[in-house]
């Protein structure tokens, strides 16, 4: 097959980003981002890499040459959140991305670092333009090529750029691209590797720290309160849902415990233990600023079961405890960051209101007594994990 011919069914496009590299790049993470048009998948990297892709004549298959670099991310990943891309796979120098759908290539651009970002590599799918697929030429397959077929000849150089710009070229039978393709090249197009713009289910593991507790507890009939119910510690696990961009919400369920208080009032001491278990289900906004690094901010609402043990008084009373469902809810602020593909790493503050908290009205001896009566509030830090499946 001649090189011309092989170049027009295979939609060859070859780039090589850097020449007379020494040292071999790593390609450390792979993304994957929804737009209003467009799939994104991002390549960070290590360094300045060499590289070339090509069309399959189906337009379901995308191979990306890498013939300098090393590879630390996942080799093989099944995606089933995304648009365009069912899935990757890497071997030998070769990544193959499959396809949803027939497809074509928005944009493809290796980037310097900027903004707190590394050297990245990334490729815009977009729906296939509505025209009469050159492509048909029984004697080019999906199957990865070979990397003489896709290299015959040296590589043309190209310095990296940022997005900008540009005419939409030709297809390779020299019929111009549909509208709407050409429209969504032209766009100027700003970078939008950063951040963690993946979907679909996560696991979430936290442990958390109360540097403070209030309960605001008053008792008919005397005077003060008791409000500082002292430092505690808890954690909670939950399933979780990233709905897009920016966007994920999950369901946990929570403990914190050995929240201790000793406080005088009206001449005498009260002691006891308070504790919570709460079901929340919380909403979050990711605040991408690119690189590895994603505020966030968050709210939740659910259930929360609020336990007062028994009170001692420094009299040799014992007021009995009781517990009490009502309503709780949340507000959260932190940064996640990325450590692997699949693994997040996650500290933030966390304000909890678990609603009213009580005891009972009678003491031990069966004197009855006006119950104390106030509310859980507490301030957490928070350090946890999530992984994606």
């Amino acid at each position: 097959m001649g090189r011309k011919h092989l170049l027009a069914v295979s939609t060859l496009v070859a780039v090589s980003a850097f020449s007379g590299a020494t040292n071999a790049a790593e390609v450390v993470n792979v993304r994957i981002g929804e737009h209003a048009t467009t799939t994104r998948i991002v390549l960070d990297l290590s360094g300045p890499v060499a590289y070339r892709y090509a069309l399959s004549a189906d337009r379901r298959q995308i191979l990306v040459d890498l013939p300098d670099s090393q590879w630390g991310s996942e080799t093989a990943k099944a995606v089933s959140y995304s648009k365009f891309i069912r899935g990757y796979s890497y071997t030998n120098g070769r990544l193959t991305i499959d396809t949803t759908a027939q497809v074509s290539i928005a944009d493809a651009r290796a980037l310097t670092p900027s903004d707190g970002a590394g050297h990245r590599l990334y490729f815009d799918l977009a729906t296939a333009p509505a025209v009469a697929s050159p492509f048909t030429s029984p004697t080019y397959s999906p199957a990865p090529l070979s990397v003489a077929q896709v290299a015959p000849t040296p590589l043309p150089v190209e310095a990296p750029m940022e997005p900008q710009a540009e005419n939409a070229p030709a297809w390779p039978d020299g019929s111009p691209a549909s509208q709407a393709a050409q429209e969504a090249r032209n766009e100027p197009r700003q970078d939008m590797s950063g951040g963690d713009d993946s979907s679909g289910m996560y696991f979430r593991l936290d442990g958390l720290f109360a540097i403070s507790g209030s309960a605001g507890l008053e008792q008919a009939g005397y005077t003060g309160t008791i409000d500082d119910i002292g430092e505690g510690i808890g954690g909670d696990i939950g399933l979780g849902w990233r709905l897009g961009p920016g966007f994920r919400t999950d369901v946990t369920l929570g403990m914190i415990s050995n929240h201790g208080f000793s406080e005088a009032k009206a001449g005498t001491t009260y002691t006891g233990d308070v504790s919570n278990v709460s079901a929340m289900l919380n909403g979050y906004l990711d605040i991408p600023i690119g690189g590895n690094v994603t505020p966030y901010v968050g709210f939740g609402l659910g259930p929360s079961l609020n336990t007062m043990d028994n009170v001692t008084l420094s009299s040799g009373t014992t007021i009995e405890g009781a517990s009490t469902t009502t309503l709780g809810y949340q507000g959260m602020a932190g940064v996640s960051f990325k450590m692997s593909p699949t693994w997040d790493l996650d500290f933030g503050y966390r304000y909890f209101n678990g609603g009213r908290l009580a005891s009972d009205q009678v003491t031990t001896g069966g004197a009855a007594i006006d119950d104390f009566d106030g509310e859980f509030i507490d301030h957490q830090f928070v350090l946890g994990v999530r992984s994606s499946f």
